[in-house]
């Protein structure tokens, strides 16, 4: 019965999520094709998204010490005297001028730029990790690079060369068996190894939801490919009935 209910929660918060979600699609994977359409298992992206901000495009994490905004939660961190310690808004604007150069603070909840940022960090960092084994192990550490920078990837594979039985091609079993000092200091009460570790992870089972809808992204695009929140309500459901229908029989399996 306890698995029964599990199951049931699981189906009405999935139905949620997937709703919030839709409306976006054709506007994600019409900027995964402009700029990173070779992408394999680009529904990962869709993972990421939620978990950094459960598809609100006006999110807002406010600290002390540091500012996120939007779908993929861009980050401005501070020093304790206030001055900027990174600003990753900025840093993508002159990286990515030709696509971010007029992208201007006071429309920073635009989500064409927001997927856009998010998208070519990814790109970027995926073909720095070109060491790391397949496809999976790539995105496992594109998503650590995203959530606390590549140096972090970079430091633990120079460690990992000098630790027996540790495989450096590897994120999973390789790469995240082994962590630096100055990465147990705590995040939520937790070292901040583990949180670094759990991303990825945490991400991948995100996504598995999306894939079928994903690949499906062709004839989202047909319908609909301009801003999001324009798709109907009847289309939307046409999207998700699969996967609604698919946990429908998984909870009626245990009940």
């Amino acid at each position: 019965m306890k698995t029964a209910i599990l199951l049931f929660f699981i189906f009405i918060s999935s139905s949620a999520i997937l709703e919030r979600a839709a409306p976006y699609m054709p506007m994600l994977i019409d900027i995964f094709n402009m700029h990173w359409n070779e992408a394999p298992m680009k529904y990962i992206e869709t993972g990421k998204i939620e978990k950094e901000s459960l598809w609100k495009e006006k999110a807002e994490l406010k600290t002390s010490r540091e500012y996120g905004f939007g779908l993929g939660q861009i980050t401005q961190a501070f020093r304790k005297d206030g001055s900027v310690r990174f600003d990753n808004f900025m840093e993508a604007k002159k990286r990515y001028k030709e696509y971010l150069g007029g992208w201007q603070w006071e429309d920073r909840f635009n989500p064409k730029y927001q997927f856009t940022y998010s998208i070519l960090t990814d790109k970027h960092n995926f073909n720095v990790l070109s060491f790391l084994d397949n496809p999976k192990e790539r995105w496992a550490g594109t998503l650590v690079c995203y959530n606390a920078g590549c140096g972090t990837v970079l430091n633990r594979k120079a460690l990992c060369r000098t630790t027996e039985g540790c495989d450096e091609s590897k994120w999973f079993g390789g790469l995240d068996s082994v962590h630096l000092k100055s990465e147990e200091g705590l995040l939520y009460n937790k070292p901040l190894w583990i949180a670094r570790n759990n991303y990825p992870t945490s991400v991948f089972d995100r996504s598995i939801k999306y894939e079928k809808l994903f690949k499906e992204g062709e004839t989202w695009k047909t319908i609909n490919s301009s801003q999001p929140g324009t798709l109907s309500n009847s289309t939307i459901k046409s999207f998700i009935l699969r996967f609604v229908s698919e946990l429908k029989k998984l909870v009626a399996a245990v009940l």
